[in-house]
């Protein structure tokens, strides 16, 4: 689970702050907060202010006296307005056991009022405690409640943040599909409200979704707007939390000094707000970049410490992502043993969990570490736990996605029922008033109404039974659709992995490589020509690597063993390339990489440090011994010009390196070879044939790791 998600949830109080108490804020800035004479009114509107300013000590505080004020007053209505603030500000000063406790008050005095702003905004904030207990199911049931009251007052700023709720908790469901239809329908009432911190928050949650499925450039784009409109808003929490997801994602991206800016901007304001756990997540992530930077140690005491004060304090995400970051350090410092201490520790806790993504990746971290200590067999071992864990769950995680989108629809269907008999009412309403205005003069009338109507309401009722008869059948048809499409995607699932290895295979990539293709394209399309200008890391640079002699392999020592050989390679070509890139088996010995949007003129040190992690590795074999090889890399880039279209496709980009590895395999091997076009030439058949006339006439540069003979 997500220390990222738990920061979108704290924005979403922010933002569902600003929907109450509008009346009062104008009494606020009539007199000082605090001073002698202040109303309830007036103190819960310093309250609400001193929250968007992060002041959130003053906030509680405030908050305190506007209810005890409240009471005194015999208010019970301000005083349940006043116990969910000070329930949202228990949740960001992360007291959640106080905040249960305090919004409870507030739901018991506002529910025998019935239907009212108020109680929906207490549901919302009830919600979202949940959610930081994992238990969705009994979020969305909060959260579908608070959706039919703010639909029933017509509360659009209500609704908007709701929508964005919904997106949260789905996303962290995984179902990336239902979380953006969400927050997409946030963000457009947001804008048709012109609500700057409903467009904040719909921006920066859009933004998180296409960072968890590894679009670190497009996530960041939204996280810079985000941290526009949040300075716009003034609202000091979103500003820090823009700040540290902007520098997360640009670790991610490698550009750490940016990053350590946007940490320390970060760090600055959660210490200001005295918000301690966010402060000693601020503190984790600046350890982390220090780590990369080569303060290991350093890091290392500091991301103790943040484990330490996080078991004490009762933040057990906190907890695990102290663990998960000092396992990585370890890890690359060589602590295997105690990298594998602190991965099996959150591995247990998010397998209570039921949070199959991550689970997933702890088990990838794991046979990483472990393939790079040399300890193959356990890393084989570690793959096929993860393998084992992604069928046993998948079942269950059919089960909850069949059953959330159920209640999607079934909610769907009693929101549209909801508005019908809303409709009914309001004409009933209207006909009452006609009849008193008519007098006795309308009574044939109405008994001939009242007639109508009962006959209608007879009608309703047999067609109510017949609508449940059908509402039945169809959710029966419903679930086996949905039972039919998880297969599907099951089966498709299957259909793009290869099963030796666990990477992807050439289908996947070939299902996803167009819109890779279009982006570069795009990106090149405004470019003048002149270096200044170039568009940076706008480049996909295909790598096909090959094994070298790996027939004898098979032949010396069996399949087996070649193909533990195959396994261990995909590890390490894992490893050496990016979370973002592409790494599948192309087909026997052959794999192929795409580093993703890069300078193609960094391709030969990758192809280098490819080459040379190959060359070291220790493969193990079943039997223990210990075997070592080499591999040939052949790479090209796309576009493969970058100064006008030539109409080249990715296809001839791949076929252009695998010419590049067919030189370096009649030459020396153990080495790498590049083509770079620098001048416009439509790529021709032969390839062979039209790779040498390209190269004799200058429009081809070569680049090579050896001398040719």
């Amino acid at each position: 689970m997500s220390e990222f998600h738990s920061n979108r949830l704290h924005r979403l109080l922010a933002v569902g702050q600003l929907l109450v108490c509008a009346g009062c804020l104008a009494l606020a800035h009539a007199t000082p907060a605090g001073s002698q004479g202040d109303s309830a009114e007036q103190l819960l509107a310093a309250s609400h202010e001193a929250d968007d300013s992060g002041k959130l000590s003053q906030a509680e505080s405030l908050a305190r006296e506007a209810i005890a004020m409240a009471e005194a007053e015999q208010n019970p209505q301000l005083a349940a307005e006043g116990q969910r603030q000070l329930g949202q500000v228990l949740i960001a000063l992360n007291r959640y056991q106080e905040a249960e406790a305090t919004l409870q008050q507030s739901l018991t005095a506002l529910e025998p009022d019935g239907h009212s702003e108020s109680l929906a905004q207490t549901l919302v904030a009830i919600a979202l405690l949940h959610r930081y207990r994992a238990d969705y199911p009994t979020a969305l049931e909060w959260l579908r409640r608070a959706h039919q009251m703010f639909a029933d007052i017509g509360d659009d700023r209500g609704l908007q943040t709701t929508y964005n709720t919904y997106g949260v908790i789905y996303d962290l469901m995984g179902q990336q599909d239902l979380a953006l239809e969400w927050h997409s329908r946030s963000l457009e009432l947001a804008r048709e409200l012109n609500h700057t911190p409903g467009i904040a928050d719909g921006v920066y949650a859009i933004g998180e979704v296409h960072r968890a499925l590894g679009e670190h450039d497009l996530a960041l784009d939204y996280y810079r707007e985000s941290l526009s409109l949040d300075k716009a808003s003034g609202m000091t929490r979103n500003i820090a939390y823009s700040e540290i997801k902007l520098g997360a994602t640009l670790v991610e991206l490698k550009q750490t000094v940016e990053a350590r800016t946007h940490f320390d901007a970060a760090l600055a304001l959660f210490e200001d707000m005295n918000t301690p756990r966010d402060y000693q997540w601020a503190r984790a992530h600046l350890a982390f970049l220090d780590a990369l930077e080569g303060e290991v140690e350093s890091a290392r005491v500091i991301l103790k410490d943040v484990l330490a004060r996080s078991v004490a304090a009762g933040w057990p995400r906190l907890a695990n992502h102290a663990r998960e970051w000092l396992a990585t350090l370890e890890c690359r410092a060589g602590g295997t043993d105690t990298a594998l201490t602190h991965m099996d520790e959150v591995l247990q806790d998010v397998l209570e969990q039921q949070a199959l993504r991550r689970a997933l990746r702890l088990y990838d971290m794991k046979a990483h570490c472990l393939e790079g200590a040399g300890r193959s067999v356990e890393a084989l071992a570690a793959l096929r736990e993860r393998d084992a864990l992604e069928a046993t769950l998948f079942d269950s995680f059919r089960t909850s996605v069949i059953a959330a989108m159920q209640g999607e629809a079934e909610f769907e269907r009693a929101l549209e029922l909801a508005q019908k008999d809303k409709s009914l009412a309001e004409l009933a309403l209207e006909r009452e008033t006609t009849r008193r205005f008519v007098g006795f003069a309308a009574l044939v009338t109405l008994f001939i109404l009242a007639f109508l109507l009962y006959g209608r309401l007879l009608e309703r009722r047999q067609n109510r039974r017949l609508s449940e008869e059908v509402r039945e059948k169809t959710s029966a048809l419903v679930e086996r659709n949905n039972d039919l499409e998880a297969a599907y995607r099951a089966v498709e699932q299957a259909s793009v992995t290869d099963p030796l290895t666990g990477i992807s295979n050439r289908r996947f990539l070939e299902g996803h490589i167009e819109n890779d293709t279009a982006r570069a394209l795009r990106l090149y399309a405004d470019w003048d020509g002149s270096p200044d200008s170039r568009p940076t890391d706008a480049d996909l640079v295909f790598f096909m690597v090959d094994m070298d002699n790996f027939k004898s392999i098979n032949d010396r020592l069996g399949h087996a063993a070649g193909d533990a050989v195959l396994s261990q390679v995909s590890l390490v070509l894992k490893r050496e390339f990016r979370d973002a890139d592409f790494v599948v088996r192309w087909g026997g010995e052959e794999f192929l990489a795409v580093a993703r949007f890069i300078d193609h003129r960094t391709a030969p040190a990758i192809a280098q440090r490819v080459c040379a992690e190959i060359a070291s590795h220790a493969f193990k074999l079943d039997d223990g011994s210990l075997f070592r090889c080499t591999c040939s890399i052949g790479f090209a880039a796309f576009p493969l010009s970058q100064t006008a279209s030539n109409g080249a496709t990715w296809q001839d980009v791949v076929e252009l390196a695998d010419q590049a590895l067919y030189a370096v395999k009649e030459g020396p091997r153990n080495g790498w070879q590049g083509y770079f076009m620098v001048r416009p030439l439509e790529p021709e058949r032969p390839m062979a044939r039209w790779v040498l006339s390209a190269v004799e006439s200058g429009a081809l540069e070569v680049v090579r790791s050896f001398h040719p003979a």
